[in-house]
């Protein structure tokens, strides 16, 4: 009876230890997973703030000459329209092929 308890104990032992190694196993297979998601969310939000300071530069310098025009009520000059336009249109182009088709 005491030679069946042994082989018992033993195969607890065994399976015990196996139940530790697989354990060990999924939390690095997870943790390795949880590195690659945050690696890919750092690269978007990089790519996010990017575009932002791209297209915020050519907003600010409309809104400035915008405000600047109305209060000083000078009369229009149709070269610093197109310029004004062209600033704010020129960073669009930039994004809307970039948009289709590397984000998906």
């Amino acid at each position: 009876m005491q030679a069946y308890f042994r082989d018992v104990a033993d195969h607890l032992a065994r399976v015990t230890e196996q139940i530790t190694a697989f354990d060990a196993l999924l939390d690095s297979i997870l943790q390795a997973h949880l590195a690659q998601v945050t690696v890919a969310q750092n690269e978007d939000a990089r790519k996010i703030t990017a575009w932002a300071a791209i297209i915020a530069v050519p907003i600010m310098a409309t809104g400035v000459y915008r405000s600047v025009r109305e209060e000083l009520r000078v009369r229009r000059r149709p070269s610093s329209t197109r310029l004004a336009g062209a600033s704010s249109a020129g960073p669009v182009r930039l994004i809307r092929p970039r948009v289709a088709g590397s984000w998906r």
